[in-house]
């Protein structure tokens, strides 16, 4: 009986092995995705930590507990190896916790590797806070601990004896966060669940509960001395449409297979490289050949269950998936979200478990009605299916989020070169980048504490060109970072820079890539008044062409520095507009882009995005500069969104009027026309005609989406640009007062043709 258990057990739970791996291992290049986890690592390496935990709980309402300190765990060892166990290595033994919580309830041996193997079969990556990506350990953690506690609870009953509840208990108020709240019914759930045998099993439920109150009475008191005014922790109690709709959707967002109707681009799965479709592949075979073993096994033991019982647990089970989105339903700051098209939040990732619990249950009862080995076959390929279509799914989530932290591998390894170390104290850089934290400003503040942190030097990143002019002579610079999308190629920028008039002007500029090619191609503008001119350049200290006209392309490699960064060099005597550099790969090559900048010059929020749209909170009266360095027509289109009524925005260039456009809450408006702009500057105003509705924020007035901007392929102005070209917005720069913020990188954020 023994070995043939044995027998069973090692192929199968290799099988389930290998689904893990797969998956873990599809994710284990991805870090630093969102704007949280860098924060936490910069505190960690500059030893605030401990302050900032008191000050973020402060600050948000949240109360001060022993959680508030996990999220910083994985920075505290700063190694990449020690980050990367501790993530999925919680995100695993929390899939088995949870797996052998349903085990013990449901009565079913080898339950729980049914569970992990779907668990891990259908896990779904998104840009919506998911927990897999985007909150290294900490909510993993609390969530463990929260399963843990559920299981002292059950072998506290099964026991019959207080010690195993005591210890849950402990366990579970460790990991305690105000989310977990509503959580507690499943606690009287699985109490009322095991009380069938007539033991007395609620005197185990006491101290979760005296625990809970304690909780709650020092939540309260920690509020009334730390009052915040922090949106994620209102309630509302007055819009029970809206509530609902937000704990359907975020509920549901948790579902497998939910990035489907969340806008995945299944047609990644044609441009994955061969070591990702093969993992892909071998990850579908096995989670076949493990369900078609598994599943079978678990229905026989599942004969001698009513299907009554199975049918309450389904029931609960779906009832629990609900659960964790229960606090954020009632807050209108998530309503808001569900309203503007957010399909998820973190909490439905916690949904996912139920989810898949359910999954389990579904698979053993339909396999209970139709037990043949056939059916056992037509069961494991549906659950194999449904986990291809989840990594195709996944295939373009994993690339950008993984090329997403390789950003952040640039600018560290940028820190850690010879001529960044080589700055002086008090130097100020001006950072002309958006794709680290959604937020020129924010970019700026921390990379400022990063590099302090990193590199104790006192250098300053800025996002106001302004902050440049008081800075010391000699200490001013320019730093700009770029990936291409999709692909593992990015480069980071830092020049000495003077500022004449308006302009940055570089005679010397280190370019550090972070790419598998080894020649790069870098192209720009030359400093020459406007006027045709003659230049040479040297790259790595090797005179190279003669540059002429207005515009120049130097190549080289990049080679070792003192500090073993690589860097490539690049010096022109008579200087380059440091804002118009820009690096080509070898083996990818696109054409240099004209310069063509939109600037955010007031009166714009800030971008957020989901997988569909960007869109940018705009106040009354708003302000656009286009900067045309062609000499091709222009064309503008954006998606304009009122939340009210009805409301005109009038658009204008210098007081004479271009358009005027009527929004409608159930028909947004469009903003889309040509402008005759010659090269220079084109000012757009956006003004509201009627007054703003009484409580509304100044800055959120209507919402401005999916800006495009496109030049004509003829050169002529007056012609018809009947066959126009593709080219990205170069930056989206904010002036003052403007939370500038554009992930301009972004394939959908380029521009589109003309005439669409």
């Amino acid at each position: 009986m023994f070995p043939g258990r044995v027998a069973w057990a090692l192929p199968t739970y290799g099988l389930v092995a290998i689904v893990v791996i797969a998956f873990l291992g599809a994710i284990a290049g991805i870090g630093f995705v969102t704007l949280d986890d860098r924060w936490y690592a910069s505190w960690v390496w500059s030893h605030s930590w401990m302050e900032s935990a008191y000050a973020l709980a402060a600050e948000h309402g949240r109360l001060l507990k022993l959680s508030s300190y996990t999220f910083f765990a994985p920075y505290l060892v700063d190694k990449v190896a020690y980050r990367v166990a501790l993530h999925l290595g919680t995100i695993l033994v929390t899939a088995w916790i949870a797996g052998v919580v349903l085990q013990r309830i449901v009565r079913l041996r080898r339950v729980t590797a049914l569970f992990v193997l779907l668990f891990f079969a259908f896990a779904g990556n998104s840009y919506e806070h998911n927990l897999f990506v985007a909150y290294p350990f900490a909510w993993e953690f609390s969530w463990a601990t929260w399963l843990l506690g559920v299981l002292g609870l059950i072998i506290a009953i099964e026991r019959q004896a207080m010690g195993p509840a005591l210890v849950g208990m402990l366990v579970w108020l460790i990991g305690l966060q105000e989310g977990f709240v509503p959580h507690t019914a499943l606690l009287v759930l699985v109490t009322w669940a095991m009380s069938s045998e007539g033991r007395r099993n609620w005197r185990y439920l006491v101290p979760f509960l005296i625990a809970q109150v304690t909780w709650l009475a020092l939540w309260i008191a920690w509020r009334i001395a730390h009052p915040s005014g922090y949106a994620g922790t209102d309630v509302a109690l007055d819009a029970p449409l809206p509530m609902v709709h937000a704990l359907v959707r975020f509920s549901v967002g948790g579902m497998p297979l939910a990035t489907l109707w969340q806008g995945a681009d299944l047609s990644m799965a044609w441009r994955m490289n061969g070591e990702t479709a093969t993992l892909a592949i071998v990850k579908t075979v096995a989670v076949f050949l493990a369900a078609w073993r598994i599943v079978p096994n678990v229905s026989q033991a599942s004969m001698g269950l009513r299907p009554r019982h199975l049918g309450w647990i389904a029931v609960t089970l779906i009832g629990v998936a609900f659960l964790p989105n229960a606090l954020v339903a009632l807050t209108p700051k998530y309503q808001q979200w569900a309203e503007f098209g957010v399909h998820a939040y973190l909490y439905s990732h916690f949904s996912y478990f139920a989810w898949v619990g359910l999954a389990t249950l579904v698979a053993v009862i339909v396999h209970r009605a139709w037990p043949s080995t056939l059916f056992s076959a037509v069961i494991g390929a549906v659950i194999a299916a449904v986990s291809l279509v989840t990594d195709m799914a996944n295939a373009r989530f994993n690339l950008e989020q993984r090329e997403y932290a390789r950003r952040w591998d640039t600018m560290e390894s940028m820190m850690q070169s010879e001529a960044f170390r080589a700055l002086p104290d008090g130097a100020v850089v001006y950072m002309a980048d958006f794709g680290i934290t959604y937020s020129a400003r924010g970019d700026a503040e921390y990379w400022t504490a990063v590099a302090r942190a990193r590199t104790a030097k006192r250098v300053e990143f800025t996002s106001d060109p302004s902050v440049l002019k008081s800075a010391p002579a000699g200490a001013t610079f320019f730093a700009y970072l770029h990936d291409e999308p999709r692909s593992s190629n990015q480069y980071a920028v830092l020049a000495p820079i003077e500022i004449v008039g308006e302009h940055m002007i570089a005679r010397r500029m280190l370019v550090y890539p972070n790419t598998l090619n080894d020649r790069l191609t870098a192209s720009g503008m030359l400093a020459c008044a406007g006027q045709p001119c003659v230049e040479g350049a040297t790259v790595n200290g090797v005179a190279g062409d003669a540059l002429f006209a207005m515009q120049f392309s130097a190549s080289g490699r990049a080679v070792p520095d003192g500090a073993g960064t690589p860097v490539m060099t690049l010096e022109v005597a008579g200087g380059i507009d440091a804002s118009s550099l820009r690096v080509d790969f070898a083996r990818n090559q696109q054409r240099a882009a004209p310069i063509v900048e939109l600037v955010a010059a007031r009166g714009f929020e800030g971008w957020s995005d989901n997988i569909d749209s960007s869109w940018n909170w705009t106040a009354n009266q708003a302000q656009l500069e286009i900067r045309n360095g062609t000499d091709r027509v222009l064309s503008l289109e954006a998606g304009l969104w009122f939340a009210g009524a009805s409301r005109t925005i009038e658009v204008s260039d210098r007081g004479a009027t271009l358009a005027r456009i009527a929004l409608d809450a159930a028909r947004p408006g469009s903003l889309r026309f040509r402008i005759d702009a010659a090269p220079g500057v084109t000012m757009l105003d956006l003004t509201g005609l009627e007054p703003v509705p009484d409580g509304t924020p100044p800055s959120q007035v209507y919402r401005v989406s999916d800006f495009s901007l496109s030049l004509s392929a003829s050169h002529s102005r007056e012609a018809d640009p009947a066959t126009p070209f593709r080219e990205r917005i170069l930056g989206f720069d904010g002036g003052e007062g403007a939370d500038d913020a554009i992930e301009a990188k972004k394939s959908r954020l380029g521009v589109e043709p003309a005439g669409r």
